[in-house]
């Protein structure tokens, strides 16, 4: 989580914040621990960014479900 933590600029208990509201949904490992994707990331991102303007997390989210996937 300390890689996704430096590239999201998020700390550890926003990122288990936003993976509570299913604001990001990351795979798990055997041990419980997270598992971002390169998709995950640009998400987290994304929330950020959205945050940073003003929008609720609940508005973000659903921002984010109407954004196109990247392909």
């Amino acid at each position: 989580m300390a890689a996704t933590r430096r590239l999201t600029g998020l700390s550890h208990r926003q990122l288990r914040y936003y993976d509570q509201r299913g604001l990001v949904v990351p795979a798990r490992s055997g041990g419980r621990h997270r598992l971002y994707t390169d998709g995950d990331i640009q998400r987290l991102l994304g929330v950020r960014r959205l945050l940073a303007a003003g929008l609720t997390v609940a508005a973000a989210a659903r921002r984010l479900d109407q954004e196109p996937s990247p392909s």
